[in-house]
């Protein structure tokens, strides 16, 4: 699925989440390369999906949490609701 990586209200570039294996396998546009997270870019100044994964997972919320289905349903149906 497409998503926007957003640093606060900034879109930073669009990017492709396999959302079965919870994974970034695409970037896209890049809008705003000094809000990459660090670490991020290789030598040549282009995004290293490898390390964007590596932060990805340390930011992403563990599905054993409790509460986190619940959570995820209501944030679908809120998500659904307005469009």
């Amino acid at each position: 699925m497409n998503y926007k990586l957003m640093h606060k209200h900034i879109h930073v570039a669009d990017i492709l989440i396999d959302e079965a294996a919870c994974a970034i396998v695409k970037t896209g546009t890049v809008y705003h390369l000094e809000h990459l997270p660090v670490g991020s870019l290789d030598g040549k100044g282009h995004i290293d999906r490898a390390a964007l994964n590596e932060w990805w997972r340390g930011r992403a919320i563990p599905a054993s949490r409790q509460g986190i289905q619940e959570a995820s349903v209501r944030c679908m149906w809120t998500y659904r609701k307005t469009f």
